[in-house]
């Protein structure tokens, strides 16, 4: 008679081997049908991501897995990815396959390695010196370095924030692995494009969003956040308005709360004003290297007040960014916030000793979600520096439900990231985003045609509702 050790080590390994098994699938196909066979490739990374969730799982009485930690499973995640995308997603062909931004950042890389340019970076490009510099000094083709640099700091942030999950949090395993997950298979879909389009630097900005996240909850580490944000600055200058926003929220909660919560955060007022100080001596260093090329010649503040006027001209521009931030995050997002219309007891909220509670982390949210109505086109990419938080939050909220929570979000969530389709690259007749039906900037919200964008603010509204109606049933007894 088999023992009840021993069956849950036979599940876990039969689990662990499907999941393996799927990765190698999902690599093979890509390695061996090119472009064609992306997706039954992408098929098989979903099935793998929702196969590392169900390993990770909790067993009923509440026991966790014999592998603690699931950064190893998740590094492989991402690795496959990365293969499978290589060989299976089209890379973008504008401009030399460069496309827009990665034009900006190729000047850059150019400066720092030759010292001279065949055309100068515009602002606000100019100031992001971090990666095309250590781009410049390694061994390898551009394309590849900046590829080899991106699957880097992704890899670093999905650590990161793994570890800051299970130990500062403690979460468990498969939440931690399902969100992880999710970061892996948004990178290389439509809204990210992080392998077809592999002259960026997003991962950098993930990476220092997620280090400088989770030092404000290590009591020891948070007196590096002057120097987190000073080189964050250099890589580039939103590390200005990450810092910004955690002062400002910061302040409104120490005036808000009372008692030793509201010591601890006037506590953190300090550190988080010279991170703000730190962020913007670096920003002007950076920007005073590199004389911009005169297409844009406003400054930031100009910048902006142009922008709050194209808004407030378009009032149908507020669609656009809940529709956004809908298809960033998908459950992840609307979870913790059918959470909180539906009963307090579902809410997310941290234990009682943190003085950066889940009240903190939707105050920073909903500051981040109307600045970014304010700075710029690309609210897509506004909206993926959000991840650390966003993500944390819908992880305090699945954590007190049934472990096969993680496993619901993580396939009601595939929808959202498009797994199942290539990113389809810029084509003539399309290189400039107006209000597509079709291509590249069809799947953007900030350049959809309205109809899509209405369609996919529906769709996230019915999510919402189902899942507040799922978050109000009361929760049955385990036993």
């Amino acid at each position: 008679m088999q023992t009840p050790w021993l069956a849950r080590f036979s599940g876990r390994t039969a689990g662990l081997g499907l999941f393996v098994a799927a990765l190698l699938s999902a690599a093979t196909i890509a390695s061996l049908r090119g472009p064609k066979g992306w997706p039954m490739a992408s098929i098989a990374l979903g099935l793998a991501w929702a196969l590392g969730v169900w390993w990770s799982r909790p067993d009923p009485d509440g026991v966790e897995p014999p592998a603690r930690s699931p950064l190893a499973a998740v590094l492989l995640l991402a690795a496959t990815t990365f293969f499978t995308a290589w060989h299976s997603q089209p890379t973008v062909t504008v401009n030399d396959g460069y496309g827009w931004d990665g034009l900006q950042y190729h000047a850059i890389y150019q400066f720092i390695g030759t010292g001279e340019f065949t055309q100068r970076p515009i602002f606000p490009f100019h100031q992001r010196l971090g990666v095309p510099a250590i781009a410049s000094f390694l061994p390898l083709p551009e394309r590849s370095a900046f590829l080899v640099l991106g699957f880097a700091f992704y890899a670093a942030a999905l650590g990161l924030l793994a570890r800051f999950w299970l130990v500062r949090r403690s979460l468990r395993a498969d939440l931690v692995f399902a969100a992880c997950g999710w970061l892996c298979l948004h990178w290389i879909s439509p809204l990210r494009a992080g392998v077809c389009y592999p002259i960026n630097i997003d991962a950098s900005t993930l990476f220092f969003d997620a280090a400088f996240f989770a030092m404000l909850w290590s009591p020891r580490l948070v007196r590096l956040l002057p120097l987190v944000a000073l080189v964050a600055a250099l890589f580039k200058e939103s590390a200005l308005l990450t810092a910004g926003l955690w002062l400002a929220s910061t302040a409104i909660l120490s005036v808000v709360r009372e008692g030793p919560r509201r010591d601890a955060l006037r506590r953190r007022l300090p550190l988080l004003l010279a991170a703000v100080l730190a962020a913007l001596l670096a920003k002007t260093l950076a920007g005073s290297l590199i004389t911009p090329r005169l297409l844009v010649t406003e400054s930031a503040a100009a910048t902006l007040a142009r922008w709050i006027q194209t808004r407030a001209d378009h009032p149908l521009q507020l669609v656009r960014l809940l529709s956004t931030f809908v298809n960033a995050y998908g459950g992840w997002l609307l979870v913790p916030l059918a959470a909180l219309s539906a009963r307090p007891s579902v809410a997310p909220v941290a234990s009682s000793d943190d003085d950066l509670d889940d009240g903190h982390l939707l105050l920073w949210l909903a500051l981040w979600i109307g600045v970014t109505f304010i700075s710029g086109s690309d609210l897509s990419r506004f909206a993926w520096q959000a991840a650390p938080v966003a993500l944390t939050l819908a992880l305090s909220t699945l954590h007190r439900r049934a472990p096969g929570s993680a496993l619901a979000l993580t396939l009601t969530s595939l929808g959202f990231v498009r797994l199942f389709t290539a990113v389809p690259s810029p084509s003539e007749g399309h290189l400039m985003p107006a209000d597509d039906y079709e291509g590249a900037y069809s799947w953007m919200m900030e350049t959809a045609h309205y109809s899509l964008v209405a369609a996919w603010a529906v769709f996230g509204v019915v999510y919402w509702l189902v899942a507040e109606r799922v978050l109000s049933r009361p929760r049955e007894p385990r036993g």
